[in-house]
């Protein structure tokens, strides 16, 4: 694994971990607390921190591999990777989910939950097609 992907990943795993907090602890939080069965969820002061934290590090990481494979040269085109890769994860998932537990109320959840994933995954990407090709010339620079 190149120093590029590695170090791209790790930042982008930071920026998952506050991005997620924005959008699913912030501003979703009130509609997936009434629209999600949390049976199964903890408390958030029994939140194992070192898991949460593991967990982003290896999106950012797995994210950055994509961006590299794909050889998305900007952030327009990481984001276009990044955010099919997160509507495929989060169709797959979430449809999984609905077919086989009570974690969403209503259709509509899994919907949200599910454009919610895909912009999550395209503002990662976006970050990501920026971060691993910044000082590299562009299309548009070297014509």
């Amino acid at each position: 694994m190149s120093n590029k992907v590695l170090v791209g990943g790790i930042l982008a795993g930071v920026v998952s971990f506050f991005l997620g907090w924005i959008l699913y602890g912030l501003l979703l939080m009130d509609y997936m607390k009434e629209n999600m069965n949390h049976c199964a969820s903890r408390p958030d002061e029994q939140m194992i921190w070192w898991a949460l934290i593991a967990s982003n590090l290896i999106l950012g990481i797995f994210l950055a591999k994509v961006v590299d494979w794909s050889g998305a040269a900007d952030a327009m085109a990481g984001m276009r990777n990044c955010g099919v890769a997160g509507l495929l994860l989060a169709l797959y998932y979430d449809l999984m989910f609905y077919s086989f537990t009570t974690v969403y109320s209503n259709m509509t959840a899994m919907v949200v939950d599910i454009v919610a994933m895909t912009v999550f995954f395209g503002i990662l990407g976006a970050f990501l097609g920026w971060f691993m090709n910044r000082g590299k010339p562009t299309a548009a620079a070297a014509s």
